[in-house]
């Protein structure tokens, strides 16, 4: 058997994959990891083995430079929790990779969406309307933005909870006293 330098072999076999089918693969990815991907499909071992490492180079090489980053399910949840209550632009930075549909094709509520937070008081003050401005042990601040009576002042480590509300709106309970309507203010 002829001994030929390892590149020449290599060579033939990539031309070869090049001109077999490929599936698509989802837009949404960056190109460096669609690349990646792509080296799956290869059925040559040694060809699937070059076209990983030259992908797994330049995937390494974006994640080096901040092109690419790469964030798994747990801090997405947590980057969500820190986000509950600001308004942001919808940019799917943080929604599901395939949304769910309901069986008449209808886009379905994200299931790991925050409805509701509950954290302990670290700090307590008022707004210039006489409202109560509730600082959280996770760093928000929360300002009351209704004129319901609490009946007693927050104190701190009291227990919050905040659900998202309909239309943007946050209710906001201290303890288990009466819902008051809030925003996040920081």
């Amino acid at each position: 058997m002829p001994v030929f330098p390892r590149g020449l072999l290599v060579l033939p076999m990539i031309a070869l994959v090049a001109a077999a089918p490929r599936p698509a693969l989802p837009v949404d990815n960056p190109k460096v990891l669609n690349d990646l991907f792509q080296c799956r499909t290869i059925t040559v071992d040694a060809a699937r083995l070059a076209c990983f490492d030259a992908a797994s180079a330049q995937l390494a090489t974006a994640a080096d430079q901040g092109d690419v980053r790469v964030i798994d399910k747990e801090a997405v949840s947590r980057t969500r929790r820190a986000l509950f209550g600001f308004s942001m632009p919808s940019l799917d930075l943080f929604a599901s990779h395939k949304p769910a549909t309901d069986k008449s094709g209808h886009a379905k509520a994200d299931e790991d969406e925050i409805k509701e937070i509950t954290a302990k008081i670290a700090g307590v003050g008022t707004s210039g309307d006489g409202g109560y401005v509730l600082m959280l042990d996770d760093g928000s601040r929360w300002e009351q933005t209704d004129g319901v009576s609490l009946g007693r002042t927050p104190r701190v480590g009291n227990a919050v909870t905040i659900r998202r509300g309909v239309m943007g709106n946050y209710k906001m309970v201290v303890e288990k006293g009466p819902a008051m309507k809030a925003r996040r203010i920081g």
